[in-house]
């Protein structure tokens, strides 16, 4: 009866663990596109300065995503998003005109880790 508890514990607890990663994986890449859409918005208005502060707002943020979103997802698929990230400042302050498809192409990147998380019931059967 105690193995029979035991294991149920410890399948309650692993449970618990993937519904808490899951919500904590969806609330960072939902910020961090939130981020990223937001200096979308500062670039397609025209406002340089503002968009380079909110892309330092983003660049301050990519650590706490990739802290987060590291526990719960291999690395390699973090690689892009730093890669995009790294080279889009310089895009921003130079009025590139491919920034805003670079921008969204790193907000897309960020939500498709939570999506390519997220459990379905063909991944299952």
């Amino acid at each position: 009866m105690n193995r029979c508890i035991t294991s149920i514990c410890i399948l309650a607890a692993l449970v618990a663990l993937c519904i808490v990663s899951q919500c904590s994986l969806r609330a960072e890449s939902r910020q961090f596109a939130e981020m990223t859409a937001s200096v979308e918005a500062a670039v397609a208005d025209g406002d340089t300065p503002e968009a380079l502060r909110r892309f330092d707002r983003l660049a301050a943020q990519w650590e706490e995503f990739h802290s987060v979103a590291g526990l719960f997802v291999n690395g390699d698929h973090l690689d892009p998003i730093r890669e995009h990230l790294t080279g889009l400042r310089p895009l921003i302050a130079a009025e590139h005109p491919e920034v805003l498809s670079h921008l969204t192409c790193l907000r897309q990147l960020a939500w498709d880790i939570y999506e390519e998380e997220t459990p379905e019931i063909w991944h299952i059967l």
